[in-house]
């Protein structure tokens, strides 16, 4: 059931909480915290009530953000001795997307950050809001790095990035949030990756986690 204080944003959809399995949703009331995370022991997502997530349509984006690291716990993705989860294809496709930039890097790939803000600043200005479209920006980098081993993108330290089950960990919350909510950047950037994630959601999780008569989303 979606949490109460979120029923009001239409950008967040009811399956995103079935499919984690109804985790706690907490505000961090510290003022100005801008932050938002999943709280492993307690089992709950947690955001901050900064300016950040003033706006709705960044709110939803770090939700489902934050609920796909619940999913991702709850279901034990990723997870070898968990094979009921169809591991070895979670991770073959993690690996995929690795190759998949590999490839891009050897025909061409931009990494002036600067520019590519610029750039859909520009072109998405009459859609989004510059906060949106920099929190595209934003994941569309971070995204980067964890299939990088940290050595593009920006958005966690490299330590973090470095970590095996980190990296995993940010690309399927990244999944998430392409499948739900969408990311234009991303998508016009890199549309093999992007399209190749969004397939990997779709058949590893949306299908094998609701029934047929409910795959209308």
């Amino acid at each position: 059931m979606t949490p109460e204080p979120l029923r009001d944003n239409p950008k967040i959809p009811q399956q995103l909480f079935d499919l984690s399995e109804n985790g706690e949703y907490q505000r961090n009331n510290k003022p100005g915290s801008d932050g938002a995370w999943y709280d492993t022991w307690e089992k709950a997502v947690v955001v901050g009530n900064g300016k950040r997530w003033e706006n709705p349509n960044n709110l939803a984006k770090v939700v489902i953000h934050e609920y796909g690291h619940r999913t991702h716990f709850q279901k034990k993705y990723f997870y070898s001795d968990n094979l009921k989860t169809n591991n070895q294809e979670h991770e073959k496709s993690f690996l995929n997307s690795e190759e998949i930039f590999k490839k891009k890097l050897k025909s061409g790939f931009n990494s002036d950050w600067k520019k590519i803000g610029e750039k859909y600043f520009e072109q998405l200005k009459n859609n989004y809001s510059r906060e949106e479209i920099a929190e595209f920006v934003a994941a569309y980098a971070d995204t980067i790095q964890s299939i990088s081993k940290a050595k593009y993108g920006w958005g966690h330290s490299s330590t973090y990035m470095k970590n095996l089950s980190n990296r995993r960990m940010e690309w399927f919350a990244h999944a998430s949030e392409n499948y739900w909510l969408g990311n234009p950047v991303f998508k016009n950037e890199f549309p093999e990756l992007h399209d190749q994630m969004l397939e990997y959601y779709r058949e590893l999780v949306i299908k094998l986690n609701f029934p047929k008569d409910q795959l209308n989303f």
